[in-house]
């Protein structure tokens, strides 16, 4: 599949959510039967990769909604519209002009990280950007299938890989960033209410066994952001946080303490339903700013949070 795609030729392969056909987009022949296919001259197109990392090829840095969503979601079944650079930051393909023009429409790049286990390694393997688009012609619903591919395509592809049925059998999600915030340009798989909670910061506050002092943090936090926002705490993700605490030695299920509870409880914050979690690597890379309630949570906290550059700090009486 890998060669077919650098030799030119239409490969249809499935994702984790429908059935694509792709090209090489480096081969002008190969987008122009595209085009014809799904008669949507110039596209738009996604391009299709197997590795997040890919994402570096277009753009030296993005926002930072939209570098979370994309953490928190890829692989997998959310495409993302990205205001295009000047200029490529990958040299190999930074001055081709053409190339760029097929890639971008209206200013605008589509990208793709697949989850599918064989197509993740066909895009990899095929070492040149491959954009695609939903295996069926125009108004006609995306297949799951390879047999439905083959109901509406056969003869006018080159190559259909076979991996079953999709997971999700469904489309994927479409999310566009711009500098002034995101628009869900097609609610798919992962729905609006879940986009917004994937793209709420999240702040998370650390002890040793997330029964005392992280919870009371976590729900001070809560109880400040919320009268700041006018908003209940279940409303909080809706205004862009999400407030967690975690332990470096915690048990998973463990209530708050009678104390931690009591005292919290004096400053009007409900900390009864808390239940601990252990400080597992991906609670902490998944969280964007950290507080931690000693130098020793800090110290085992902050080499796993570098890895995800994720901000790693003390609590202290400025973050009050």
């Amino acid at each position: 599949a890998a060669e077919a795609l650098r030799a030119g030729q239409l490969v249809a392969f499935a994702t984790e959510t429908v059935y694509g056909v792709g090209v090489d987009a480096t081969n002008a022949d190969a987008v122009a039967r595209l085009d014809a296919l799904k008669e949507r001259p110039g596209g738009p197109y996604s391009i299709h990769t197997g590795n997040p990392h890919a994402l570096e090829r277009y753009f030296n840095e993005l926002t930072e909604e939209a570098c979370r969503l994309i953490r928190r979601t890829w692989p997998g079944p959310v495409t993302v519209l990205l205001d295009a650079p000047d200029v490529f930051p990958d040299e190999t393909i930074a001055d081709d002009r053409a190339l760029y023009d097929r890639l971008v429409t209206n200013g605008v790049l589509g990208l793709r990280c697949v989850a599918e286990p064989a197509s993740a390694d066909i895009l990899e393997q095929a070492g040149v950007p491959i954009i695609a688009t939903s295996a069926n012609f125009r108004g006609d619903t995306s297949p799951t299938c390879a047999e439905e591919v083959l109901a509406s395509l056969d003869g006018k592809i080159d190559l259909l890989i076979d991996s079953g049925p999709t997971r999700y059998r469904g489309d994927s999600t479409i999310v566009q960033f711009t500098d002034e915030g995101y628009t869900l340009v097609r609610e798919g798989i992962v729905d609006a209410r879940l986009i917004q909670e994937l793209l709420a910061r999240t702040v998370a506050f650390v002890c040793t066994g997330n029964s005392c002092r992280s919870p009371m943090a976590e729900g001070f936090a809560k109880k400040i952001l919320s009268e700041h926002f006018d908003c209940s705490e279940e409303q909080l993700a809706e205004n862009g946080y999400k407030i967690v605490s975690y332990g470096t030695s915690a048990f998973d299920g463990s209530p708050a303490s009678d104390n931690a509870i009591a005292a919290a409880k004096e400053f009007g914050v409900d900390i009864q339903a808390h239940r601990s979690q252990n400080a597992a690597p991906e609670l902490i890379l998944d969280s964007d700013q950290i507080y931690c309630l000693a130098t020793r949570h800090l110290e085992t906290v902050e080499p796993i949070a570098a890895l995800g550059g994720v901000e790693c700090a003390l609590l202290g009486e400025q973050d009050i």
